[in-house]
């Protein structure tokens, strides 16, 4: 991901200060989400993908923003890291991303609440969370096949984190899976026969669509270059904050290995 570059983002920002985003009708169910609540603070890290990214979810959908999940994931490897250091005398294979520093999170941070009233940042983050919440839960609020896919996944890295086999399986390989499993990569697709591998696909491709509406909107308000940068910037912290999801079961299976 590309480093954020402060003055260069805000005069983006204000470029497309009058330009108002449009909102993407999903068809999302508007229920308040469970699975993180601003009052009782982020789970300590969870040993289950599925839930680690319904936390990420809900968090979106209440803070309107992904930076408070990373921070959260920020300070709970730094937490099981010293755990770990406090019982072996050394620090942990690291898995965390090394470009997600604390000077960086900081000023993603500030540079995110400046840019987003201007941008739209807070309803697209919301958007982002009820979507991706849909696409695994699913209208019936029961599961859809994307907990499938997770399950499976998380098995394997499981299986590789219990060995000495050099590691092969993370977050690139799920995100082909998904690719994979619900034709992502494709505008023509199969729904299938069942409601959950319906939801599944469905809501996968609206959270596509809502990223390709934000871009959209970003490409006509701005030049080609500049709408290109702030892109490929806000893609990237929700991509990294998808993958501290991916970290955060890796980090409860350690702390576990722990007790």
């Amino acid at each position: 991901m590309k480093a954020l570059k402060f003055g260069y983002l805000t005069t983006i920002a204000m470029a497309v200060a009058l330009f108002q985003p449009t909102a993407v009708a999903t068809e999302v169910a508007q229920e308040p989400l469970r699975f993180f609540r601003p009052s009782d603070g982020f789970k300590p890290a969870q040993p289950n993908l599925t839930n680690a990214c319904l936390q990420l979810a809900s968090s979106l959908v209440h803070l309107g923003s992904p930076v408070p999940y990373i921070r959260h994931s920020q300070a709970e490897n730094q937490r099981i890291t010293s755990a770990y250091r406090s019982k072996f005398g050394k620090d942990p294979a690291n898995r965390f991303p090394d470009h997600l520093s604390d000077a960086y999170v900081d000023q993603l941070a500030k540079n995110w609440a400046i840019l987003s009233p201007k941008l739209g940042l807070e309803e697209f983050s919301k958007e982002v969370g009820h979507c991706l919440h849909n696409a695994i839960r699913g209208t019936n609020d029961s599961g859809t096949d994307l907990v499938r896919v997770f399950n499976e996944h998380q098995a394997a890295v499981a299986e590789q984190m219990a060995s000495s086999a050099p590691e092969s399986i993370g977050f690139e390989q799920l995100r082909l899976a998904l690719i994979d499993r619900f034709s992502l990569d494709e505008s023509d697709y199969d729904y299938g026969t069942t409601l959950a591998f319906r939801d599944a696909v469905s809501y996968c491709h609206i959270l596509q669509g809502v990223f390709r509406n934000k871009f959209r909107i970003l490409r006509d308000g701005l030049s080609p270059a500049d709408s290109e940068q702030l892109c490929d910037i806000l893609q990237g912290v929700f991509m990294d904050a998808a993958m501290l999801a991916h970290l955060e079961f890796q980090l409860a299976i350690r702390e576990i290995s722990l007790k």
